[in-house]
């Protein structure tokens, strides 16, 4: 829901506008769908979701954290990474072969590879609900033969470990 909020407000009006949209689309659910204790439960863990796992949370906000995290590992964050990252190059020729660039950190991946790379090593524990952890295999199988494709292609043609 945050990503459709406009990013180029300050912070409150930024937050204001994600309980907005919360609100619209819990608004759109047949009346009735979910009783004022439920949809409580649900506005607090879409505002919390953002946390690191903690022993006070609902097992909403642990799906609901879960499901982020999922959609950060599905076959799509390929293209999203590029959309999201697009200042950064897609890879580095001498950070393949399973290197990742030394300067890479979370919050500033030096490449789109390196992002994946990190999506994958950060998300994976912090996983907590069997059905997440059970889809994440697949997902990340997908991302893995993804990053093999790239690295084995480039060695093929003599183009991994090279500085340019």
């Amino acid at each position: 829901m945050d990503r459709m909020a406009k990013k180029n407000e300050d912070k409150v009006e930024f937050m204001k506008n994600v309980g907005v949209i919360i609100l619209a689309h819990l608004d759109s659910l047949p009346i009735g769908y979910f009783d004022s204790e439920e949809i409580i439960e649900i506005w607090n863990s879409a505002w919390r979701h953002g946390e690191l796992n903690q022993n006070d949370q609902s097992i909403t906000q642990q799906v609901l954290m879960d499901a982020d995290r999922l959609a950060n590992l599905m076959p799509a964050v390929i293209i999203r990474a590029g959309q999201f990252l697009p200042n950064i190059p897609t890879f580095e020729f001498e950070y393949l072969a399973g290197k990742r660039n030394p300067e890479t950190t979370y919050d500033k991946p030096r490449s789109v590879l390196d992002n994946l790379r990190n999506l994958i090593a950060e998300y994976i524990p912090k996983l907590r609900t069997p059905k997440a952890k059970e889809l994440a295999v697949e997902y990340v199988r997908t991302l893995e033969g993804f990053i093999s494709a790239l690295e084995e292609s480039n060695k093929q043609l003599g183009l991994d470990d090279i500085s340019l």
